[in-house]
């Protein structure tokens, strides 16, 4: 594997960057605070900005460790900070990594994540070498697996009441994966 870090990457709908401080204050307005934007991710909303800032300052300080993968998704339009997609699990020894992402609202069905996840799929089989990438959702949640279809992940199962829910109750999550030997034999078919 090649510990190459977090590298720009672009796309036709959306711009993956590197996180900075001044990214603190989009983050909090455009998706942090927004309760329908964390429903189906374990963090509550932010109160403040303050945390935003807390939370970026560690992520950045990350950075300096050549296994993080992180990005901030830029509209390449406006140019404004709308998500961030990352690495939320990464193993070197067992070549593999786990996939999160979180998307401002008025973004929402656009095509924007599954850009995204695309490139990072890619990005992390070409340049970094892992063998395996999955990501998982609540099954109540299922706008989140087209996403990794798109991406040519394929669905493993379902862990029942694998989380408990903000609500006190619990999720179910369904897995999905792709091997490199996978997106290899289908790259034509999924990436351009």
């Amino acid at each position: 594997m090649n510990d190459v870090g977090t590298e720009y990457l672009k796309g036709k709908r959306v711009i993956l960057r590197k996180l900075t401080m001044y990214d603190a204050r989009e983050m909090f307005e455009n998706w942090c605070q927004d309760e329908a934007v964390t429903e189906f991710v374990l963090w509550e909303p932010h109160e403040s900005i303050d945390v935003t800032k807390a939370i970026l300052k560690g992520w950045i300080e990350d950075y300096q460790k050549p296994w993080t993968y992180r990005w901030g998704m830029v509209d390449p339009l406006s140019g404004k900070l709308i998500g961030t997609i990352d690495c939320v699990m990464f193993s070197e020894k067992h070549a593999y990594a786990e996939l999160g992402y979180c998307l401002a609202r008025p973004y929402w069905g656009k095509g924007i994540v599954s850009e995204a996840v695309q490139m990072v799929v890619k990005f992390l089989f070409e340049a970094v070498e892992v063998n395996r990438i999955e990501a998982r959702h609540a099954t109540i949640n299922p706008a989140s697996g087209r996403v990794m279809q798109k991406a040519g992940m394929v669905k493993e199962g379902t862990l029942y009441q694998r989380l408990r829910a903000k609500d006190g109750g619990y999720w179910d999550l369904d897995y999905y994966a792709i091997l490199r030997e996978n997106f290899y034999k289908n790259k034509g078919d999924v990436y351009e």
